[in-house]
């Protein structure tokens, strides 16, 4: 009878060795296999830019078999038909985020996932890629310091200058990042601004020198000087803001305008000196919760604004568009809101073919997000879709 007693024993050790065995293959297994969102298809466009008689979409999509959102950039000829796509299949997941036209090709800047392990993490990497106009991949470099990064602004002048955000372990390498690369893609310096909470969105380079806007912290907007050796030069910090601060700048007649949204959520517009002194500011008109994302001016010095209407209804989020049109000292002409039966987000702005173009992304019913490109009038009227 006792040895009858240990002989179950033994095999009921053994069964709940396997049962255990098992489930820590199972746990090691899930662990190691990267996370794929199927139930949806996405294709995000962030940025535009202008090459004579075409123009050239940055943003991402995930159509692809592992359904890993992957950086996107597009070529439209004058009959605004796609002649040219390729996404960056390097890493895991990849969005690009601004694009800038250059002699030879187009550079674009964002950031992704370089290996397993940061796509187990959600660690990104700040990016930026050169294409020649065939779609050709120049060169593409990432980010050196070891962290969380994002490139978020591309210009040129010859060389090249992103913006961004770098958080690090160190205090001496996290904040708000502008990096210089040569015309081969070789870093030649970084320098850094405010805190962990601060970021560039974007840039600018004129009177000789570097503009790059972005969130400090503490709802406060900054637009900072640099010189183009990197030197911090001047900068103001534009208190009372939302947590995005300042999205884009422009240089326009000796001035610098930039775009965001007041504490309040009212777009707003604000106009500085080339030694970052403010001269006035211009809030929306229109009731809602609106940050203007960008903006563009014409030949005739209007401003023309995007941005989206943002409701929020419990856990539910919907989205309008909005255009408007400002004169060069900031008086409001016009806001119009695009609404459709859909969620949709503006997030860039140029001009072709003598119409404004606007570019960003809406929300079907099922979720899918479709890409959007779409042309206005000079009276803000939708012209195309």
């Amino acid at each position: 009878m006792t040895n009858n007693r240990v002989k179950i024993l033994k095999i009921i050790a053994l069964i709940a060795f396997v049962v255990i065995a098992i489930e820590v293959v199972a746990i090691v297994y899930v662990k190691h296999i990267p996370k794929k969102d199927t139930s949806y298809y996405y294709d995000y466009v962030r940025s535009v830019d202008i090459n004579k008689d075409s123009f050239v979409a940055v943003g991402s999509n995930n159509n692809n078999t592992l359904k890993y959102d992957k950086g996107k950039i597009a070529v439209y000829n004058e009959s605004k038909e796609k002649v040219l796509e390729r996404v960056y299949n390097k890493g895991y997941h990849s969005s690009y985020y601004d694009v800038a036209t250059i002699s030879d090709g187009y550079v674009t800047v964002g950031s992704y996932e370089s290996t397993k392990l940061d796509l187990e993490k959600g660690k990104k990497t700040a990016l930026i890629v050169k294409y020649d106009f065939k779609g050709n991949v120049v060169f593409d470099e990432d980010f050196k310091i070891i962290g969380d990064s994002k490139y978020m602004g591309v210009v040129s002048d010859g060389a090249l200058y992103a913006c961004g955000q770098s958080i690090t372990d160190k205090s001496s390498s996290s904040g708000a990042v502008l990096v210089k690369y040569d015309k081969e893609g070789k870093e030649e310096w970084i320098k850094y601004y405010g805190n962990k909470n601060s970021i560039f969105y974007d840039l600018v380079i004129a009177n000789d020198s570097i503009y790059a806007v972005g969130y400090k912290d503490k709802n406060t907007a900054v637009i900072v000087r640099f010189n183009k050796n990197g030197d911090y030069v001047n900068s103001y910090e534009y208190v009372g803001t939302d947590e995005q601060g300042f999205t884009h700048v422009e240089a326009y007649n000796n001035e610098l305008y930039v775009s965001g949204a007041n504490q309040s959520n009212r777009g707003l517009i604000a106009r500085f000196d080339y030694d970052c002194h403010f001269i006035n500011d211009s809030f929306c008109s229109k009731n809602g919760n609106i940050h203007y994302q960008s903006f563009v001016i014409d030949e005739d010095g209007n401003i023309i604004v995007i941005g989206n209407v943002l409701t929020k209804n419990e856990d539910e989020e919907s989205s309008d568009g909005v255009i408007g049109k400002y004169n060069s000292g900031l008086k409001e002409l016009s806001v119009v809101r695009y609404s459709t039966d859909r969620n949709i987000y503006f997030h860039d702005i140029s001009i072709f073919d003598k119409k404004y173009l606007v570019v960003g992304d809406s929300v079907k019913a099922s979720k899918d997000v479709d890409a959007k490109i779409m042309f206005f009038s000079t009276a803000l009227k939708i012209l195309e879709v």
